[in-house]
């Protein structure tokens, strides 16, 4: 089934306007899905009180005086269990998208609504290679702007090109930095037609002009990239101890400094081939393997594509992740920082999928719903405790 018709038949049961052929088709879309799903209350909590407390929810949302009648609840917690684990909460607000006027589930917990921790959004800076700094966010949608040796250019779609105005002019060693900052997020068309996403507290350092050698940039933080194809000119990222070669690919690398929770360094290749360079060592990866680096190995090892570069499409996807690896991620896009009360999180795993461009609140109170942590906002900063 189509999301779209996904999400009216979820809408027309939840507000009683659906007719008994969209019942039938509900429930044989959804049925099978949820019965393969095992509840683990010792994670998750008592499924019963959950979903009472979700139906009541729901009840305030929808306008009803009168609560969701009990056979509706199967069609709900089945509607759940299409993309998570933690019954209807998560997947209601990714298909419904509810009005953000229209009140929330917190538990009161959680402070009110706080602008201070707003969705990141396009924002970067450039600076190049004489020290001018342009700020692209003052830039219009489709402006042009020359700077020296260069026409910087905003298209239509919030995206950085440019263009050399004289390339025997440009020296080899004339370098450029693009800079995002957190809560930022920006792509750029290089020179050779190579395409890189830069994500939240990120940076790319790229010449002017790639020599007849190799197309070199540099990064920090994380980027994906979709590379143009030239055999005879390998195209290479340096990020930290690593070099990554490449012809023609698409991957993503992580390499944030600021992680206590997670490993820094890591590369995940969805088309194409790489090879990963460390000092003496070459290690080759292939479609659907992630390297991850530390002082002394490349460890290799599968990956979820979605979860790896969802940010990329403007989406969190976490799936059975540590909640301070959710946090990390969360604190770097709403530019807040994450303080825990106590020491026992490691079981502490949720699967989630929302749009970046959600109020935190709002992320935050679903995964409060399992009762197995909690949340308070105080300025820029969230207290984690259970």
């Amino acid at each position: 089934m189509e999301k779209k018709n996904l999400y009216i038949l979820i809408k027309n049961i939840l507000t009683r306007k659906v007719d008994p052929e969209e019942e039938k088709l509900m429930d044989q879309h959804l049925y099978k899905y949820f019965q393969q799903e095992e509840w683990d209350s010792k994670r998750f909590g008592d499924r019963d009180e959950i979903e009472n407390r979700i139906l009541d929810s729901v009840n305030k949302k929808v306008g009803q005086n009168t609560p969701v009648i009990p056979n509706r609840r199967n069609w709900i917690l089945y509607a759940a269990a299409i993309t998570i684990f933690l019954s209807i909460a998560i997947t209601l607000y990714t298909y419904l998208n509810f009005n953000k006027s229209d009140g929330d589930l917190s538990s009161g917990s959680l402070a009110s609504k706080d602008s201070v921790l707003a969705p990141g959004d396009q924002h970067a800076s450039l600076v190049l290679n004489d020290g001018t700094i342009v700020k692209l966010d003052e830039l219009e949608s489709g402006e042009k702007k020359t700077v020296a040796n260069l026409t910087i250019t905003k298209n239509t779609q919030g995206n950085l090109e440019y263009s050399v105005n004289n390339k025997a002019s440009a020296g080899l060693e004339e370098m450029n930095t693009l800079t995002t900052p957190l809560g930022g997020t920006y792509k750029i068309i290089l020179e050779d037609g190579s395409q890189v996403w830069l994500n939240s507290g990120s940076t790319i350092t790229f010449p002017t002009v790639f020599n007849a050698i190799q197309r070199k940039v540099e990064i920090t933080g994380e980027a994906y990239f979709e590379v143009a194809h030239n055999a005879k000119v390998p195209f290479v990222v340096k990020v930290d101890v690593l070099d990554i070669q490449v012809l023609g690919t698409s991957f993503n690398v992580s390499a944030y400094k600021d992680s206590k929770y997670q490993n820094n360094l890591s590369v995940a290749l969805l088309t194409g081939a790489v090879a990963l360079k460390k000092n003496n060592t070459t290690t080759k990866l292939v479609p659907g393997k992630k390297a991850t680096v530390d002082h002394e190995n490349i460890n290799i090892s599968a990956f979820d594509v979605e979860s790896e570069v969802a940010w990329k499409d403007n989406y969190f996807v976490f799936k059975d992740q540590n909640i301070k690896t959710i946090m990390d991620e969360l604190a770097r896009w709403y530019k807040a920082e994450v303080v825990y009360e106590g020491d026992n999180w490691s079981d502490k795993n949720f699967t989630l999928r929302m749009s970046r461009d959600q109020e935190i609140k709002e992320i935050l109170t679903l995964i409060e719903l399992t009762r197995n942590v909690k949340f308070k906002i105080k300025g820029r900063r969230i207290i984690v405790s259970t």
